[in-house]
């Protein structure tokens, strides 16, 4: 089971890097036609960089949730009971240790991949020059508007990414260890994958808090008619708005954080509705 599984992961990346090599090998004979080599190898070198930065922090990460959340199984695991002719499917904690790094790998390698695609955000977020014009509203250079929010929003949808990918994964993993089930009593969760989940509901409430922080100052770029900015509206309302969500996001994660360190789930469902 584990080596089908190897040859299948391998499979699959050739499949996704293969048409990437050839197309990368097509970009490089045309710039070279064009004499401007160099600046593709720029762009190059920060994909290349980019790639490989997100792509260990979110295998890190990843693998490290799945970890914690497979160290309860003690038994094998019947994928399929078999029947006939077929043999019985088995999952073993070594196999199940091995498809968590397989698959922490498999997202990782789409995150990386995705994010290699935004490394012009990136080099004019580390190349940033200020305006020195600064708006009324906020205060800010125009050039935050240009350079570092773009690059705070791949940040933060990067994190997001990898919290959300984080509890599917680990309440999946809970779910085979029996340690998360549903019972006629209703949903029952072990103490570790409360304290667990609960802590990733808080850094998703954290994100959302940091997206609604985000929105106040995009308030400016917006386009409504022939005015191009902040409205009356998006001052008088909409901001106002923004400041409840942050308020009300926190406080969900607060909620969130004390559910793991208590012998209760009721902050966290409180804190999604």
């Amino acid at each position: 089971m584990p080596t089908r599984l190897l040859f299948a992961l391998i499979a699959l990346l050739l499949l996704i890097t293969l048409p990437n090599l050839a197309g990368l090998y097509t970009d490089w004979l045309w710039f070279g036609e064009t004499g401007y080599q160099g600046v593709f190898l720029k762009s190059l070198t920060t994909k290349a960089l980019l790639g490989i930065v997100v792509f260990v922090a979110a295998f890190v990460v990843l693998l490290s949730n799945f970890r914690l959340a497979l160290r309860g199984p003690t038994h094998p695991y019947t994928v399929f009971p078999g029947g006939g002719d077929l043999q019985p499917v088995v999952l073993e904690q070594k196999h199940l240790a091995l498809l968590a790094a397989g698959v922490s790998a498999l997202i990782a390698l789409f995150m990386a991949t995705a994010a290699s695609s935004q490394w012009m955000v990136v080099l004019q977020f580390l190349d940033a020059t200020p305006f020195g014009t600064i708006d009324t509203l906020f205060g800010r250079d125009a050039g935050f508007y240009i350079f570092t929010l773009p690059f705070l929003d791949f940040v933060r949808y990067l994190f997001l990414a990898a919290v959300v990918l984080s509890f599917i994964g680990s309440t999946a993993a809970y779910v085979i260890a029996e340690q998360v089930s549903l019972t006629p009593e209703g949903l029952k969760v072990a103490p570790r994958p409360r304290q667990h989940l609960a802590l990733l509901v808080a850094a998703g409430f954290l994100l959302f808090a940091w997206g609604a922080f985000l929105d106040m100052p995009r308030t400016l770029m917006n386009e409504a008619g022939i005015i191009h900015g902040a409205s009356y509206t998006d001052v008088a309302v909409r901001l106002p708005v923004l400041r409840i969500l942050i308020v009300v996001a926190g406080l969900g994660a607060a909620a969130a954080a004390y559910a793991a360190f208590t012998s209760t789930i009721w902050p966290v469902a409180v804190a999604v509705s």
